[in-house]
């Protein structure tokens, strides 16, 4: 990734080395990545400008996000104060809007695939993984462990909620300082998942936390 510039405005610039891609047998993952990012436009994902090749590499120019990513912040600080979570989670929920307006699942929201632009907004990144919803698509689990839906992880039919799941488990991040379900493998957080309903009590909740926090939370962690 390196930064170029058109008309005076930054972009940064991703090369794949096609014959890296051929032999990672990426190439239908990398055009199908290409094609629904094409399909979104928002202030609130990283947006695609240009799109192109020679004979090694190809080329994808896009917003460039100079803020560094949600992860990076979040192991500094690790409890944020409720108008910046609030804030986070409005982004967040403005592009799974735009997301999810085409028909697609972005199926990998977590704080790694959340940047910030020079203005400090939250834009979310990495369609690697994302699917035009279908309505058998069971045999769709790729994902993070952490940030997985009950119904992906479990290899059941799912929908846009997949996605509300990730923002619930963000949320209470944000706000508790770790991930609700925690592990070291998927079976640890299956496993966790299975035993016990995660949530916030209001008694939990930081001071500067109104209890509509804790139920907007909740309400996205609910299996």
């Amino acid at each position: 990734m390196r930064k170029v510039e058109k008309d005076g405005v930054m972009f940064a610039m991703k090369e794949m080395l096609k014959a890296r891609v051929m032999a990672k047998k990426s190439v239908e993952s990398v055009m199908k990545e290409l094609e629904l990012m094409c399909r979104i436009e928002s202030d609130f994902i990283v947006n695609v400008q240009y799109a192109f090749h020679d004979p090694e590499y190809l080329y994808l120019v896009m917003d460039l996000m100079q803020g560094g990513d949600l992860r990076y912040h979040h192991a500094h600080i690790r409890k944020f104060p409720h108008d910046q979570t609030q804030f986070f989670i409005a982004c967040l929920v403005e592009a799974l809007e735009a997301v999810h307006m085409q028909g697609i699942i972005h199926r990998d929201v977590k704080p790694e695939n959340l940047v910030f632009d020079a203005y400090g907004y939250l834009r979310l990144t990495d369609f690697g993984i994302a699917r035009v919803w279908e309505p058998e698509n069971n045999s769709e689990n790729s994902g993070t462990p952490g940030y997985m839906a009950p119904e992906v992880m479990f290899k059941q039919n799912h929908g846009v909620a997949a996605d509300y799941f990730a923002v619930g488990v963000i949320g209470y991040e944000c706000i508790m300082g770790r991930r609700p379900y925690l592990g070291r493998s998927r079976k640890d957080i299956r496993e966790a998942i299975l035993q016990k309903q995660m949530s916030i009590s209001k008694k939990d909740l930081p001071p500067g936390y109104p209890k509509e926090a804790a139920d907007f939370v909740n309400k996205c962690l609910m299996r």
